[in-house]
């Protein structure tokens, strides 16, 4: 079994660095009651591992698959397969209707399942993992089914971009931002990972790795612990080294250094296409994307300018309604400067 299964948490004890959101989480298992849930936060940061830890508890189960009054539903592939999606999945065959279209077919199924009496507990939970796919039209008609079966059902929505959800979902939602892991709590993570497998070789040898490439890879990995866990074992199962080459090259470091070499030809179109496949294929927060263009400016074209307009762009997000359109007009500026070497 992989690392990332093998060390997922199971329990709130094990979820790493967002103490805040645990104890408030243990507070909702023990008191066996909350209000709809907005998990939000970048890959790795451990929103669903705390979603299924806190159902546990509540529950009284050791696997979220025995929850009964539990429902899961995994939004990309939803979208992705519509109708196929329902009639492969044995929960819904029973009451899909090949005749209806998708969308009716949806809100049919979330209807019957938030209505459905509780098993053995006090309301049902429906969880939309990767929210942030969930068409506009599909939301709105969540909205209703939210506001109708509130007493006998509650609604989690994880997600890693929450500026995606309408506003009516946001607002009938208790947020939990998961913030990036710090880079101490992933090698100190990393650390007691490696401990347990060196006792699991008994005596065989253990390819270890060092403290200096554990302290690159937590930098690498920009807050994500569940990809650090994935490299550290790909590291000690061949015996290799971290190489910052590799690390960088997924495709979305490589579709922003595509993005970022359009803005410097100018290409404003392209550039923008490229943002819009990191945000609305990808799922990036614009946070997200700054992040990762810094990452590409840091190697590529350090000018003290873009770092500036970068900088403004930042700051305007805090409040901004659509970060789209902020980030589109940042692409335009940069598109139509000229800026000479640094």
């Amino acid at each position: 079994m992989f690392w990332i299964e093998t060390y997922r948490p199971r329990t709130l004890d094990g979820i790493v660095h967002h103490t805040r959101i645990r104890d408030l989480l243990a507070q909702f298992a023990v008191k066996q009651n909350f209000p709809h849930l907005l998990f939000a936060g970048p890959h790795g940061t451990g929103k669903s591992a705390a979603m299924e830890a806190m159902l546990c508890m509540m529950f009284g189960v050791s696997s979220i698959s025995e929850a009964l009054d539990v429902t899961i539903i995994q939004t990309a592939d939803l979208i992705e397969g519509r109708k196929a999606y329902f009639e492969g999945d044995e929960r819904f065959i029973h009451i899909f209707k090949k005749e209806a279209s998708f969308l009716t077919n949806l809100k049919h199924i979330i209807n019957w399942y938030a209505g459905m009496k509780p098993i053995d507990a006090a309301f049902r939970v429906i969880v939309f993992e990767d929210a942030h796919t969930l068409p506009h039209d599909i939301q709105h008609a969540l909205r209703r089914i939210m506001e109708q079966y509130s007493q006998t059902c509650r609604f989690i929505f994880c997600t890693i971009n929450s500026s995606i959800l309408i506003p009516p979902i946001l607002s009938r939602c208790f947020p939990l931002y998961f913030e990036p892991i710090p880079e101490e709590c992933i090698v100190s993570e990393l650390l007691r990972i490696l401990q347990l497998e060196k006792e699991e070789f008994d005596g065989e040898e253990f390819s270890s790795i060092p403290d200096e490439d554990l302290f690159f890879l937590a930098k690498s990995v920009h807050g994500d612990l569940r990809k650090a866990i994935m490299h550290a074992e790909v590291m000690v199962t061949t015996a290799g080294t971290v190489n910052s080459s590799d690390l960088d090259r997924d495709e979305i470091s490589l579709l922003c250094q595509s993005m970022f070499q359009a803005v410097m030809e100018h290409d404003r179109a392209l550039a923008q296409e490229r943002l819009l496949t990191l945000m609305a294929e990808h799922g990036l927060s614009a946070r997200e994307v700054l992040r990762e263009l810094m990452h590409v400016i840091r190697s590529t074209y350090h000018h003290p300018d873009i770092v500036r307009r970068i900088a403004e762009t930042d700051f305007l997000l805090i409040d901004a309604a659509n970060e789209y359109v902020q980030m589109n007009a940042l692409l335009t500026d940069l598109a139509y400067c000229s800026f000479e070497a640094f």
